[in-house]
């Protein structure tokens, strides 16, 4: 089973380059590729060139430009020829070791999907934001691990999925993505992967450097202009109707859906580069996290919702 590590960008950020590296670090054998692949959105001239003589990786390019991060990262991993993709993210890191713990996942030959698990980074301090266990290794349905994870916090890390190539329904992600582009990876993925096994791994694969509040901001607002909609709609209107086609496509109720498990990071401080003691975990449903959103688009982050539990990290995950 062949994988390749693919690396979706828009070229704009030099931090891909100590990606690259890190990867580069971690592969074994030359059998596993490191594939580049751009979506000219805003993309740097600069880094396009030194990306085009790095000889350690295959650079592609997208054959349209895609407004968002969801469709590029399902569009570059549709488009590789490898049998396994893990898909990481332009300013997060793979652990040393991690591709070796990968090309072990993929002797578990009835598995389509793997999450693996990251170290979030704030402040250059390193957080534990879950654990799986009691055993470091778990398999289940599909269904189950999106249950117990949700469809709006630790299923959106695109840096987390590796996932075999085959599994993936391109016509069906662009359903989920016409009706609104933020959250449809971690929706039509359970839609594609339905009663498939699935696994997750206690292995830290990847550091990821986590967004401060300004960008992700920031990202949200181009994205809200650009659909023409209100920044609530994404957690309101939007999110109703992803839940509403993902019934339709695994016959489960939308109520059934929306009261699967979140797993939440909260950051208890106005100042984006936090200490690891300024995080706690809040655990919800996913209609939870909606309705927090329909309150004054959440002005507060205290909970009035007796469903939620605030922990210290990291919250264990047992499948």
């Amino acid at each position: 089973m062949s994988l390749s590590i693919v690396i979706p960008t828009t070229a704009s950020r030099f931090s891909i380059f100590k990606t690259i590296d890190s990867v580069y670090k971690s592969i074994p054998n030359s059998e596993v590729k490191i594939e580049v692949v751009v979506n000219k959105l805003n993309s740097d001239k600069n880094i396009l060139e030194r990306l085009k003589l790095d000889p350690r990786i295959e650079l592609r390019f997208q054959s349209e430009i895609h407004q968002t991060a969801e469709a590029s990262a399902i569009w570059a991993a549709y488009t590789s020829t490898a049998d396994w993709i893990w898909l990481l993210g332009d300013d997060d890191l793979a652990t040393a070791g991690s591709v070796n713990h990968v090309l072990d996942l993929l002797k578990y030959k009835d598995v389509n999907f793997w999450l693996l698990n990251v170290l979030l980074v704030f402040n250059s301090i390193p957080l534990e934001y879950y654990r799986i266990g009691p055993k470091s290794i778990q398999m289940c349905s599909a269904n189950k691990l999106w249950e117990r994870c949700g469809f709006f916090s630790i299923l959106t890390t695109i840096s987390c999925f590796l996932l075999k190539r085959s599994v993936i329904d391109i016509e069906l992600f662009e359903e989920f993505h016409e009706i609104q582009g933020v959250y449809s990876h971690s929706f039509s993925l359970l839609a594609m992967l339905r009663k498939s096994q699935v696994g997750a791994t206690d292995y830290f694969c990847v550091t990821r450097n986590e967004e401060v509040a300004e960008n992700i901001a920031e990202s949200l607002s181009n994205y809200t202009n650009f659909k023409n909609v209100d920044l609530n709609y994404i957690w309101t209107t939007g999110a109703e109707e992803l839940f509403d086609l993902l019934s339709e496509k695994i016959e489960i109720p939308v109520a059934e859906l929306m009261n699967y498990r979140e797993i939440e990071l909260r950051k208890n401080s106005n100042n984006s580069y936090l200490k690891s003691s300024d995080i706690e975990i809040l655990v919800s449903r996913s209609h939870s996290v909606m309705d927090r959103f329909k309150a004054e688009n959440a002005q507060s982050t205290k909970s009035s919702n007796a469903e939620e539990l605030i922990f210290s990290a990291p919250v264990r995950i047992s499948l």
